[in-house]
């Protein structure tokens, strides 16, 4: 190739006849024969140049984009993140039991003492996975941060709480006060739910926010007239403050799930979410076995609460009531439909209600929120391994 006078036309053609030999050779190299075996005799005959670039420009693309993790982007290992509770402990029996070891995975679980330590751990990055509510990520979303929702795992039963005076049971809400222990989506949720049976929404009653002792006063001393709480707290209310018991987590589905940071799934290869899914469900299977109930109530007092006086067993079975660790079919049939279908009711009652707007609002879709593809087909998969070699057993002995 001869250059006369313009220099930078000319590099730009050395460049592209250079490209046009080497992109080929470097996509065989990088991505495998099935992208050059049919593309490069092709190209080498073809005789329009600008087809050509577009096509080495497509190329160029598919090469930093669609590449597997080398060493330097992929982790290690991995921090849970989680607090003193029941619906957790199979994270921390997955680790102290080594169910997530003996697959290789190095995952340690780092146990909060409260809630907003916990948030702010995962939000900046101190943790890599928590298990959050369904409907918390509207919380999540509305503070800048691109997550991904895993797959659901266990299920709250009777963890939040909408107790009202006896006077206002059947009555409608409207234009009441209402306080809720802290601001907190899946809080909200609960008395959303149960205005939409009313025909309002959160937008008819005035919403405080007041932390738990004080709240519970304040209801009692007839200060308020509704409150959300959460826990066994509520009792209070019922016992001391005239409060009735009229709407739960108890009347609907409130699916937890695995929950990650989308620029940290950008390293994380797909058989690590397995690994998780797999340690995780062998745990719940674990402690669900009586042969194990002296070990289970160790790890409860020492590990998940720890620093809390010892409980005792009555107290531990009373905590483990409030959550549902489902079998594995009807976890993976929760995971292809009723998650989903969850997941558009809530985004309608948000949205009616003004908790999502702007761009939280156009991000809640399912393609935008949850990938649980990974999650739910690995514990299947799991159980159906162990029902092989269950069979392969009894046909042994």
């Amino acid at each position: 190739m001869k250059c006369k006078g313009q220099i930078f036309p000319c590099l730009a053609d050395l460049f592209w006849t250079e490209l046009m030999y080497t992109g080929p050779v470097v996509l065989l190299l990088t991505h495998g024969s099935h992208w050059t075996q049919d593309f490069l005799p092709w190209f080498r005959a073809g005789k329009d140049r600008n087809m050509k670039r577009i096509l080495l420009l497509i190329a160029i693309t598919a090469l930093f984009t669609d590449r597997p993790l080398s060493a330097k982007d992929k982790k290690d290992s991995y921090i849970f993140g989680s607090l003193p509770l029941m619906g957790w402990v199979p994270y921390t029996i997955a680790e102290q039991k080594g169910f997530w070891k003996e697959q290789g995975l190095d995952m340690k679980v780092r146990i909060y003492a409260n809630a907003p330590d916990w948030l702010n751990g995962f939000i900046h990055g101190k943790t890599d996975f928590v298990s959050l509510p369904l409907t918390f990520l509207v919380d999540v979303l509305n503070m800048g941060v691109d997550v991904t929702y895993l797959g659901s795992a266990e299920f709250g039963y009777g963890q939040k709480h909408l107790i009202v005076k006896k006077p206002l049971v059947g009555k409608s809400l409207k234009g009441e006060k209402v306080g809720i222990f802290a601001k907190d989506s899946s809080a909200k949720y609960v008395l959303a739910k149960y205005l939409d049976q009313q025909g309002l929404t959160l937008k008819d009653v005035e919403i405080v926010y007041i932390p738990d002792a004080p709240l519970i006063s304040n209801f009692n001393k007839g200060r308020l007239n509704a409150i959300v709480m959460y826990g066994h707290l509520w009792h209070d209310a019922v016992e001391n403050g005239g409060g009735v018991l009229v709407y739960s987590t108890d009347d609907y589905t409130e699916p937890f799930g695995l929950v990650a940071k989308n620029d940290l799934l950008k390293k994380v290869p797909e058989d690590v979410i397995a690994k998780i899914a797999r340690g995780w469900f062998k745990a719940t299977l674990w402690m669900k076995d009586p042969e194990n109930w002296g070990e289970f109530k160790s790890i409860v007092n020492k590990v998940s609460f720890a620093g809390q006086p010892d409980f005792d067993k009555e107290w531990i079975l009373d905590q483990r009531e409030e959550w549902e660790f489902r079998a594995a079919r009807k976890l993976y049939k929760h995971n292809q439909k009723e998650l989903f279908d969850i997941f558009d009711e809530a985004g309608k009652l948000f949205r009616t209600t003004g908790l999502l707007e702007g761009k939280a609002s156009k991000k809640w879709t399912q393609k935008n929120i949850i990938n649980n593809r990974v999650w739910s087909n690995s514990i299947r998969e799991f159980v159906a391994e162990l029902n092989s070699k269950a069979k392969n057993k009894g046909a042994t002995n």
